[in-house]
């Protein structure tokens, strides 16, 4: 099952981006600054929760209907899993927008599915669980990960 998992995240990473950026695009995929909630902000408090968060620079490509910020425990690649990260955090793959969510954490997860959705205000993540023994633990931590996001932002720390 693990081995699905981190074929999911692959190609979910791959469908953003392809091949590996140039001088010019490098320059230009700066981490983009998306709001209420900045990528950079998003990395470091999920970090302060266990989780190892990296700006994915593969998504600087974007797709054909435009770029996707995304965040990943998978490298700056998105393609670096580690076993030993993917059975302690699971495989995490967040999109941050420039929308604007509730500001609440919204869960669901769908019975066909193996991941679970977990979605705040400009947020939308998918924890790919290591195994069903480590889901509850891993999502829970993405949670709580996402309400001191929340609780930052109302502070004004965003």
């Amino acid at each position: 099952m693990h081995a699905i998992a981190l074929l999911v995240l692959a190609t979910l990473i791959a469908l953003t981006a392809c091949g590996r950026l140039g001088p010019e695009e490098e320059a230009a995929c700066a981490i983009p600054e998306t709001a209420p909630v900045s990528i950079k902000k998003l990395i470091s408090v999920f970090r302060s929760h266990g989780i190892s968060l990296d700006f994915n620079e593969r998504s600087c490509r974007g797709s054909p209907g435009g770029y996707s910020p995304t965040v990943t425990n998978a490298g700056r690649s998105g393609l670096e899993s580690d076993d030993s990260v993917s059975r302690e955090q699971g495989n995490i793959l967040c999109l941050v927008g420039t929308f604007d969510g509730d500001a609440v954490v919204s869960q669901v997860r769908y019975p066909t599915d193996r991941e679970t959705h977990l979605d705040a205000l400009n947020i939308q993540c998918s924890v790919y669980p290591y195994n069903e023994a480590s889901e509850s633990r891993q999502v829970v931590r993405v949670r709580r990960a996402l309400e001191q996001v929340i609780s930052d932002v109302r502070a004004n720390r965003g």
